[in-house]
This record gives C-alpha cells, sequence and structure tokens, in this order.
C-alpha cells in the first residue's frame, strides 16, 4: 500500500472514531482513564488558545469593527 493511500486511511479511521465519541452519550470518565484525560484536556487546550488569541485579534480590528458597523446601518 502506497503511503499515501495509508494516511489517507487512518485519517478516516481516526475521524470516524473521533465522530463516534462525540456523538455517544457515555461520558467520557467512563471511556477514559484520568491520565488520558487529563492529556486530551491537555492537547485541546493547546489548540484551542491559539484560535482564541487569533480570533479576538479579527475582531478587534478596526477593519473588522468598520465591516460590522457597515452591516448594521
Amino acid at each position: 500500500m502506497e503511503s499515501p493511500t495509508l494516511e489517507k486511511n487512518l485519517r478516516d479511521f481516526v475521524g470516524r472514531r473521533i465522530d463516534d465519541l462525540a456523538n455517544t452519550e457515555t461520558a467520557l470518565g467512563v471511556m477514559f482513564t484520568p491520565d488520558a484525560i487529563a492529556l486530551l484536556k491537555e492537547k485541546a487546550n493547546e489548540q484551542i488558545a491559539p484560535v482564541a488569541h487569533h480570533l479576538t485579534e479579527i475582531a478587534a480590528a478596526e477593519r473588522t469593527r468598520n465591516q460590522i458597523g457597515g452591516l448594521i446601518k
């Protein structure tokens, strides 16, 4: 199997598993160990903080405020 094909198959598999987890009613505390939950939270925070910072910069930019003001008028 070629590397790009293997990579695509792995991404598809992981994507489906994440969708399964996101749509389950089972609490994470039941599915994962405390260490695994701490790791998941840490990784999520590493991803969320930069995105939130970037969105804040966009929202505070003068150009954004002007565009919003133009839409409101």
